[in-house]
């Protein structure tokens, strides 16, 4: 299996244990999801400054504000022609309703085009949209803004599966300064319910007039995070750096795969480079304020050491690789008002040389939803590649749990980045 490998290299890739890298995931799980400044993300800053600690690395923590939002309970009561109640996930950073609800009609209009909704008259209803597997949908906040402007009192999106995940109420426009849309005449609540009462629904709504009310208990406001860096410096060249990154926080759900596979990745790691010092520092980055917004995050991390990043050879990001097939290489990404922006041919190229010399696969792709946290390197002319499983089925749900995590799956995408940086130190 590593007759192409040297034998330091052999010794790194055989001491990286899948069990240290399933024991993180367990630890900064156990306190439930890790909204932005929640007591369960600083449970997790502690854990992963303790582990740094251990393996002897440098820890250095930088506080700063991000909006946050913390999803308490959702519900959507039927109260006519039956009664029925349907468990509802929060389109994250929706507003949230009146303690007593929205109350209305339901009214069904197709997919959400402009071209369904002139056609449907919404005022004062609580609109269903449906979510397709043909077409899925992604940033919710141009559709959400739609109905909102036709007159709308709520916003329901059936998704083609249960549990459904969890969207956001971004524009998925690259100019952070329109990740979210002004709503007009109102901001509506908006709400996501899965496949199978979906079908319960519509089966009702064929045949009757069907009225509800939506409750959405949940909280927006400003939180501090912090990002949580390790230095292991290189033994030959110090004042170069390899940062290997990931995005700390959750939507409402436990977030194993989204994003506590990367945190664990990048620890274990830690614990191997400070035993297997490499040629150039090492630097460890778990982002607060990852998962929406634009990467707050990364991209408050880029803005406070943009004068250093001349020093950075290059920068790799884990998101979301717990589960699904292929570890994927997204090659480039894309957003509404931008884009294709690429990744870095020369890091994407170690990977799959790494993946290749140790008998694995990984195969390429690209994003819609842009960059995740390597934009904020990229756009600032640092190399950077982002390792991603695009086709998790647990993603965003409440499914996305330690036990369906493949510790060996772990293992093999830790082997692939350590051995990819190794190789990288020693350019």
């Amino acid at each position: 299996m590593f007759n192409m490998l040297k034998n330091e290299e052999k010794n790194l890739v055989l001491d990286i244990s899948a069990d240290e890298i399933f024991a993180h995931i367990e630890n900064m799980c156990a306190h439930g999801p890790r909204y932005v400044g929640s007591e369960a993300d600083s449970k997790a800053i502690e854990y992963f400054k303790k582990k740094l600690n251990e393996y002897g690395a440098e820890v250095i923590e930088e506080e700063f504000e991000a909006p946050a939002f913390e999803e308490r309970k959702s519900l959507l009561k039927i109260t006519s022609p039956i009664e029925m109640e349907i468990p509802c996930k929060a389109v994250f950073f929706t507003t949230p309703t009146p303690s007593e609800g929205v109350s209305g009609e339901l009214i069904f209009v197709g997919s959400g085009s402009k071209e369904e909704f002139e056609k449907t008259n919404v005022e004062g209803k609580i609109v269903v949209v449906e979510n397709s597997p043909e077409s899925p949908k992604g940033a919710l906040g141009l559709e959400i803004s739609l109905a909102a402007s036709k007159g709308a009192e709520a916003y329901v999106l059936a998704h083609f599966a249960s549990p459904p995940y969890v969207l956001m109420t971004e524009t998925g426009f690259f100019d952070r300064s329109k990740r979210f849309v002004e709503m007009e005449p109102k901001e509506i609540p908006a709400v996501i319910i899965g496949s199978l009462h979906w079908k319960k629904l519509y089966s009702l709504m064929e045949k009757d007039t069907v009225k509800g009310t939506l409750l959405v208990d949940a909280i927006r406001e400003k939180r501090k995070t912090k990002n949580v860096r390790g230095i292991i410096l290189g033994k030959k060249h110090p004042e170069k750096r390899i940062l290997l990154v990931a995005h700390r926080d959750t939507v409402s759900c436990p977030g194993a795969s989204d994003n506590t596979s990367g945190n664990a990745i990048i620890l274990e790691l830690a614990r191997i480079f400070s035993k297997y010092r490499p040629d150039t520092t090492i630097e460890i980055v778990s982002f607060g304020a990852g998962e929406v917004l634009g990467c707050v995050g990364s991209w408050t991390y880029m803005e406070k050491h943009k004068d250093e990043l001349k020093n950075v050879i290059g920068a790799i990001n884990l998101d979301a690789v717990g589960f699904g097939g292929h570890l994927r290489i997204v090659t480039e990404g894309s957003w509404i008002d931008a884009g294709p922006i690429k990744t870095d041919t020369k890091i994407n190229r170690l990977l799959e040389e790494a993946a290749k010399d140790l008998n694995y696969v990984v195969k390429h792709t690209v994003c819609m939803l842009g960059l995740s946290d390597a934009t904020p390197f990229l756009v600032n002319d640092v190399p950077a590649a982002w390792l991603w499983k695009y086709d998790d089925p647990y993603w965003h749900t409440d499914l996305d749990i330690p036990e369906n995590i493949d510790p060996n799956s772990l293992k093999i995408t830790a082997e692939i980045v350590g051995l990819a940086a190794k190789r990288l130190s020693e350019k």
